[in-house]
């Protein structure tokens, strides 16, 4: 199984980022790899989800269920193909000026072929996954971007 881990402040508020996070409807605008995403339905705090990424021709769909608990978290399980196991957990902390942002992506594909074919791509799409999130929280929000990285 691969762990990626990382954490940011911030100088968006704690709403902001979540409500950011959790619209997964936009994530093809601006995740690479992302072909379509949309929410089945929601129960409560759950959302399904059904999502389509694709990488040099080979494309594959699959669902995960999202928990949140809005503003402070939200995770995200999925054990539908091409992955053994996936679960995101993201964190929001409110801060005095801005927000604390920790990030744990813990992934495992459902075998050894799809990893060799698709797990670099996807190694280097978990290594981006959260900067790219902050670049576009940057075009959306305009707020100045600083990254300041704290360890996990």
């Amino acid at each position: 199984m691969k762990v990626h881990e990382e954490s940011h402040r911030l100088p968006y508020t704690a709403v902001q980022m979540f409500d950011f996070v959790v619209n997964v409807e936009r994530y093809p605008e601006f995740l690479p790899g992302y072909l379509w995403a949309g929410i089945r339905g929601r129960s409560g705090d759950t959302l399904y989800v059904d999502q389509a990424v694709g990488f040099r021709g080979i494309r594959w769909r699959f669902g995960s269920v999202a928990t949140i608990n809005r503003p402070e978290r939200i995770t995200i399980r999925s054990m539908d193909s091409p992955f053994r196991c996936l679960e995101i957990d993201w964190r929001f902390t409110t801060l005095p000026a801005g927000c604390h942002v920790a990030f744990r992506l813990t992934y495992e594909f459902n075998s050894r072929i799809l990893d060799t074919v698709i797990g670099g791509w996807f190694d280097a799409i978990a290594e981006r996954i959260v900067t790219t999130f902050l670049e576009q929280a940057h075009r959306v929000y305009g707020t100045p971007f600083c990254r300041e990285i704290t360890s996990p």
